[in-house]
């Protein structure tokens, strides 16, 4: 044998109508190695030629045990299966699908049954809303009058800088623990109707239960504690008629004692 009948490339084997479990191979593909084949149940696709000849590939998985379920008309969460959308190039069967906001995608079918999709990302969004979701009465640029109030009452007894906190926080008036969520606040108040706004029953007790309610600005005014009097230095006059004042108290209550004991002689 000479080197050059060695170095001889072998002829390719024709596999053209021959049978290999399911498949009837059609004819050789532009790509060397694959073969157009047609399985039995009519469905065409490229198959390797090693994997003909070893057995690894023997049909499209129509005749295999784990036979196609049809989904159509079945619902997988917000899921609602249309109908069968073919198969991908590694021959995972794919479904139309609808989604409860009325987005359609082709979904994979293991991805519905095994629960791994379940909306076209809507769902995901109502639940991070859902988790997130407190009371509503907070949302950027929509706070509520009543979620004001609330958040006024903690910095006017929590907040030294805050300017009315002399009048609060400084007289030692608290915030009852319950009243540190905002949720229990709504449930023992309610919801303010216009024109009211948060006051206290008793001016002298903290915002806690029993002791708050809602009132228009009018009777909140007559609710207020009275003014106190400022403090000023006083005038020599107003001292000297303050003495003078004294001076004739005391005479008057003298000539009263002289004018008992006089009496009291007589008789």
């Amino acid at each position: 044998m000479t080197a050059s009948s060695a170095r001889r490339p072998r002829a390719p084997i024709d596999l053209s109508g021959q049978r290999f479990g399911h498949w009837l191979v059609l004819e050789r593909a532009e790509q060397h190695p694959l073969w157009l084949c047609r399985c039995v149940c009519g469905v065409e696709r490229l198959v390797h030629r090693g994997n003909l000849r070893n057995g690894r590939s023997k049909g499209c998985g129509c005749r295999s045990p784990n036979k196609l379920i049809n989904l159509t008309n079945m619902r997988f969460a917000n899921w609602t299966v249309l109908e069968r959308a073919g198969q991908d190039q590694w021959g995972k069967t794919l479904w139309l699908c609808r989604c409860d906001c009325g987005a359609e995608r082709t979904v994979y079918g293991q991805l519905l049954r095994s629960g791994n999709s379940q909306s076209c990302g809507c769902l995901r969004r109502e639940i991070a809303l859902q988790i997130n979701f407190k009371h509503g009465h907070a949302r950027r640029g929509q706070t509520s009058r009543a979620y004001r109030c609330w958040a006024n009452m903690h910095q006017r007894c929590n907040n030294p800088r805050n300017p009315g906190y002399h009048n609060y926080g400084g007289r030692g008036l608290q915030v009852h623990p319950r009243y540190g969520s905002f949720p229990n606040f709504l449930s023992d108040g309610g919801e303010p109707k216009p024109g009211e706004s948060l006051d206290r029953t008793d001016n002298g007790k903290g915002y806690e239960p029993g002791n708050l309610r809602w009132t228009s600005r009018l009777e909140q005014a007559r609710n207020r504690r009275p003014a106190k009097r400022k403090r000023r230095r006083a005038d020599v006059k107003d001292i000297i008629a303050y003495a003078d004042a004294l001076a004739r108290a005391a005479k008057r209550e003298k000539e009263k004692s002289n004018v008992s004991l006089l009496k009291g002689e007589q008789q």
